[in-house]
């Protein structure tokens, strides 16, 4: 029986390979058996834009790519119908959002802790009753616990700081109780029976006010026995506000609250206070109308946004503003001036706006084309102002409400059942790159013995895969391929590898290193370790490593100073040269660096803040003369070994850095998963509560909860995997399903979203929730919560800080870059993890302008961690 390292010859550890030179070991046989995050924050990392029409909704499906016959097929179709749509809160390998409604989604809104509040005329989603108003979690799954009930149609929500929900609509009924077109629920959708504003007429919008004060819009004239015409102002416990009542001519269906205090009005009006305000007005603070502000439009107003720098985006259905032609989208600066772009025409009317971070615009509406061009009912606006050419979902009906998550996935609802050719009811999600959040299942051949061995991570979210596989999707793979965030594979990325591929590295300049057993690329001497074009040619700059000696490289690990340090493994386990090099930009070896690590084999690495170089594996290494035989070392940045650091671990496989400077060493039992402090104690606090034989890969999130890989083998010779997931002292974490799989897993990847990349040999996944999933050696895990972050200016601080909060990946190392233009980025600063926060000072940044300002993350992933991957977030700033 061989060991857990194809080739770790010198090891005796009885157990089966997770890598071998020739594939898996096949098993058809199913197994079933932060802490100081401000989640106030996530209203103001989010787009709480008010506009006619605002929509959300979500479902799941139980999909193959594969045919399968006979039990199998009727057990996996069982199965599926068992568990789609989803309704249980846990992990799954569906982790599509596509959630069900029977009818026009209308409303969201978006709670403390991520779920999603969704309004409508939908009277089911899937197949359980939910008249007009449901509650969703981040993967989609409805929550059986809020069951709200509305008489009619729901066209607004906004949450009050103390979790409150607020209802507006023409509904005269709430949970069977007479509320009339506006009503607030608790969090746990019980009716607030003090608070009745009694509308007239339809509420078609609310904005809670930083004093707590409520504005509702809508075709009400008389609002709690008073007159308010289209638009009112209440008291926090839903009194009517005396102090406030300006008189309109015509419905207000969209609102939008500055900085200031200030609330800009959309609607059909003409006239507020008997002064021309034709479709758009402003009022101050007080309630005052801003005599200043006085855009003339030729037709209604749907939608408004507030951006970042003060600047508001108007749509609707006008195609001039202040006589200049401004097909249904304009902005305006902040003193109502028209700005030279966005400059577009829209052949139809837009209801609902989305302002992403990083300064793009989205568009939803009734539309079809953009000057002239197809761009059906959804539409990104590039930085330049123009459509966006490579986002175009193409929902098959009308879009009427648009929310930008705080993990930057867009959620758009409306009239539609098909979005990006794909069914989705009245709801949709999608990633950065317009791609539909979909469950992510490439398919593998399941009837070949072949691997996923290597994960990398992209910072545009696309998933770099590589091991012994030759196809995917029934396309040509040599053993690197890679997929777009929804799972297709990306057609244009097709290297040829003759070897195995065992770890990726993505440079800061999107650059791919990758290591393996190959000594051909694209039919070209590349032995052992090669770099990549972002396209996936080859790069014609970056030397290989010509050594007639070597078998293969294992692991990658980049230098902050850019140089690449790699594990090899010779074709003679007796060698005695150095496991270990390191090699210049351009890929030539640093003959300066020369450390005494010789026989066995290196399978992870790690460099710590300082530049110390961490390894592990099996091996020996030569100090003074002397022998030393090791499983952990630390080598200074020059390549000497540090004797300081000397923690006592079992055989270790993987190594993950925490921010804070821990690491976490994954190995053979009996010390499965050990942690140790910077300075090589042993950290004495954390014990982890694992059983299996070996730990092949870890995934760390940002609140310190880790999620693990392991294996084992059953008495019959089954190979097996688990996923799960340890609290910060190493308990077991009760809120995570664990995934069982028919065979090894060997990499994990934590995604931007909290959405789990798992990759391996294994064919089937299955957790005792949602029972099993066809999956060939690539999956990936639903998130039962969201992945917040923020990133912005700390201006009291004069610094940049990015936040993570619960589900978001942890990382070892943050760059901060900033733009002038969103596009071209200059590193300014590395970032230094404290209070919960990566930091970076601001000095070097430009000053008194506006700036995009990016961070990225880096995480080792992969089979052992052998792999390297970036994620990234961009936000505009100012700084004075």
């Amino acid at each position: 029986m061989s060991s857990v390292f194809s080739s770790l010859c010198a090891t005796t550890m009885p157990i089966r390979p997770p890598y071998n030179g020739h594939g898996s070991t096949k098993s058809n046989r199913l197994h079933t058996a932060f802490e100081q995050y401000p989640e106030q924050e996530i209203g103001a990392m989010t787009n709480r834009v008010i506009g006619l029409n605002q929509v959300i909704h979500l479902s799941l499906r139980c999909t193959s790519k594969r045919h399968i016959g006979g039990l199998a097929a009727g057990l996996i179709m069982i199965l599926c119908l068992l568990t789609a749509p989803k309704a249980a809160h846990a992990q799954s390998p569906a982790d599509g959002f596509a959630p069900s409604f029977d009818n026009e989604v209308r409303a969201f809104a978006l709670q403390d802790d991520g779920k999603l509040i969704v309004g409508g005329a939908f009277t089911k989603v899937g197949a359980t009753p939910r008249s007009r108003l449901a509650r969703l979690d981040a993967s989609g799954a409805l929550d059986m616990d809020f069951a709200v009930s509305a008489d009619q149609t729901v066209y607004a929500l906004a949450v009050q700081s103390n979790g409150a929900i607020l209802i507006g609509g023409t509904f005269t009924q709430i949970n069977g109780v007479g509320r009339n077109r506006i009503a607030r629920v608790d969090a746990a959708g019980i009716l607030d029976g003090a608070f009745n504003p009694n509308a007239d007429g339809p509420v078609r919008a609310i904005a809670v006010l930083a004093d707590g004060k409520l504005l509702i819009a809508g075709e009400f004239t008389v609002v709690a026995g008073q007159p308010r015409s289209y638009l009112a102002r209440l008291n926090s416990d839903g009194t009517l506000d005396s102090s406030f009542a300006p008189a309109l001519d015509g419905a207000v269906y969209a609102l939008a609250v500055q900085e200031d205090g200030g609330v800009v009005v959309g609607g059909t009006f003409t006239q507020v206070n008997g002064q021309p305000r034709t479709y758009l007005a402003r009022f101050d603070a007080t309630g005052a109308l801003d005599p200043g502000f006085a855009p003339v439009l030729n037709g209604p107003v749907y939608a408004l946004a507030i951006d970042w720098d003060g600047s508001i985006v108007v749509a609707g259905d006008f195609t001039l503003v202040n006589s200049v032609a401004r097909g249904r989208l304009a902005r305006l600066d902040p003193h109502a001036a028209l700005t030279a772009a966005p400059a577009l025409t829209f052949d139809g009317p837009i209801y609902a706006l989305g302002l992403q971070r990083n300064g793009q615009i989205v568009v939803g509406g009734a539309f079809l084309q953009v000057n002239g061009q197809s761009r059906p009912r959804l539409m990104r606006v590039g930085l330049n102002g123009a459509p966006d050419p490579h986002f175009s979902p193409a929902p098959n009906g009308s879009v009427y409400a648009l929310l930008i998550q705080p993990d930057d996935k867009l959620v758009a609802g409306g009239a539609f059942t098909l979005a990006d050719g794909a069914p989705r009811n009245r709801a949709a999600r999608f990633y950065e790159d317009g791609s539909l959040d979909a469950d992510f299942a490439p398919m593998g051949d399941e009837n070949v013995n072949q691997e996923v061995m290597a994960l990398a991570l992209q910072p545009d979210g696309k998933v770099v895969v590589g091991g012994t596989f030759t196809t995917f999707d029934d396309e040509e793979r040599l053993r690197l391929a890679r997929f777009w965030p929804d799972g297709r594979l990306d057609t244009s990325f097709a290297p040829r590898f003759n070897g195995d591929v065992r770890a990726i590295a993505v440079q800061p300049d999107g650059k791919i290193i990758v290591a393996g057993g190959f000594t051909q690329v694209n039919s070209q001497p590349r032995p052992f370790i090669v770099r990549l074009l972002v396209d996936g040619s080859l790069d014609p700059s970056f030397t290989s490593l010509n050594d007639a000696e070597l078998l293969r490289a294992l692991a990658v690990a980049l230098q902050e100073d850019g140089k690449i340090v790699v594990a090899v493994e010779f074709k003679e386990q007796t060698n005695r040269r150095s496991r270990l090099l390191r090699l210049n930009q351009d890929g030539s070896i640093d003959a300066s660096f020369q450390p005494a690590l010789s026989e066995g084999l290196i399978s992870s690495l790690a460099i710590q803040k300082g530049g110390q170089i961490l390894a592990c594996g099996e091996f020996t290494v030569v100090l003074d003369a002397e022998t030393i035989a090791s499983n952990l070392v630390r080598l200074r940045p020059t390549g000497e070994f540090d004797p300081t650091y000397a923690p006592e671990v079992s055989r270790c496989l993987a190594l993950a850095l925490q921010p804070d400077g821990r690491l976490l060493a994954g190995g053979v039992k009996p010390l499965l998963l050990t942690r140790i402090n910077p300075d090589g104690s042993i950290d004495g606090s954390f014990h982890a509560s694992l059983a299996d034989d070996y730990v092949s890969a870890l995934a760390l999130q940002s609140d310190g909860k880790i999620i693990v890989a392991s294996n084992y083998e059953e008495e019959a010779g089954q190979r097996r995997g688990r996923v799960l997931r340890l609290a910060p002292n190493g308990a077991i974490d009760p809120g995570f399903a664990v995934q069982n799989t028919n065979n090894t897993i060997l990499a994990l990847t934590l995604q931007k979203d909290g959405k789990l990349v798992l990759g391996g040999s294994f064919t089937l996944v299955s957790n005792q929730v949602n029972g099993a999933a066809v999956r060939v050696w690539l999956a990936r895990l639903s998130a039962t919560s969201m992945a917040i972050q923020r990133l912005a200016v700390d201006s009291e601080a004069w610094k940049f800080a990015w936040r993570p909060g619960t589900l978001f990946p942890a990382f070892h190392r943050v760059e901060f870059a900033v733009s002038t233009d969103g596009a071209s980025y200059t590193p300014i600063a590395s970032g230094v993890w404290l209070d919960n926060r990566w930091q970076a000072n601001v000095a070097a940044a430009p000053l008194n302008q506006s700036i995009w300002l990016r961070a990225r993350g880096t995480l080792a992933g992969g089979g052992f961690n052998a792999s390297t991957g970036q994620i990234e977030s961009i936000a505009r700033a100012y700084i004075p």
